[in-house]
């Protein structure tokens, strides 16, 4: 496959211009490694938006009303269609003014089905992050996983998996998005450290930064809320998750990482709540249904 192009769109205002430069960098010296260490290709070509505090909002609630939509059409039971859409453009609506203060990189799907990156560089000056280019590549090497997560699931991902929605495709419990974050946590690292020699995330827990006092005042309460301690949560045990069933951490031999790959064309196959506790369990279910693809090839 040819490298995958990576196109940063600057859309944040005429003073991101060299943030937008350095992003483009940054992501590029992560983008050749992705598939040598995760086994999952990213798309041919890759965009990244740099958005400001509104066309964030809006990217996110036009995202969600996509994927409802598509839930909508898989869906085979009855629903009150003009509800459901209701009440997920609400939870929308609260969602995507919180993002702007605790997200430093989200990735979603346009409505041609490609996977994008958006990165609202005002939330990066308002944690005081902005010129920390570890900080940057902590977040592009994980968020660089998303990709091809949804390059591998064949359009399956995301998907809503919540709710009634969830519930009737059969989704409802099973934690995909704990997974999704926990494995690209936990190759985020490995990319990462392959680029600089290190991991970012440990470099940067013992810096002090100068945040803004709105983010102190708004940021910071909302990362003190349960649904922020909830999110953060499923981080670390989606990470936990992945590390127990790769580095082989329980009874049973570790997974291999080929076959581990088959899982974000299965959402069937995504382990429940229990099984996020006791991997050894999914393992048990799953392993003889996920068949290795092929072995991932060394960086270009």
């Amino acid at each position: 496959m040819p490298p995958t192009e990576v196109d940063v769109q600057q859309l944040a205002g005429r003073d991101h211009h060299g943030f937008g430069r350095r992003i483009k960098y940054l992501a590029e010296e992560c983008v050749p490694w992705v598939e040598p260490v995760t086994g999952l290709a990213l798309p041919e070509r890759l965009v990244i938006r740099l958005l400001d505090r509104t066309a964030l909002r809006q990217t996110i609630m036009d995202d969600q009303e996509r994927l409802v939509a598509v839930a909508l059409a898989e869906a085979t039971g009855d629903h009150d269609v003009d509800k459901v859409i209701k009440l997920n453009r609400a939870i929308a609506s609260v969602s995507s003014r919180i993002a702007f203060w605790v997200a430093g990189g989200i990735t979603y799907t346009t409505a041609a089905g490609d996977p994008e990156i958006m990165i609202t560089p005002g939330t990066w000056r308002h944690i005081g992050q902005y010129r920390d280019d570890d900080a940057l590549m902590a977040m592009l090497s994980h968020e660089l996983v998303h990709p091809a997560q949804f390059h591998a699931s064949e359009g399956r991902l995301p998907v809503i998996d919540t709710g009634p929605l969830g519930k009737d495709l059969g989704i409802a419990d099973r934690q995909i998005k704990t997974v999704g974050e926990g494995h690209a946590t936990y190759f985020g690292a490995r990319i990462a450290t392959k680029v600089l020699g290190g991991n970012p995330v440990l470099w940067i827990k013992g810096r002090r930064y100068r945040r803004s006092l709105r983010y102190k005042l708004i940021g910071g309460t909302i990362s003190r809320l349960p649904m922020s301690k909830k999110a953060a949560n499923a981080y670390n045990s989606g990470a936990w998750f992945t590390a127990h069933v790769l580095d082989g951490l329980g009874e049973l031999p570790a997974l291999d990482q080929r076959a581990f790959n088959g899982l974000w064309a299965r959402r069937d196959l995504f382990p429940d709540a229990d099984e996020i506790r006791e991997p050894d369990t999914w393992l048990k279910r799953v392993t003889p249904e996920l068949t290795p693809t092929a072995a991932p090839p060394q960086p270009r």
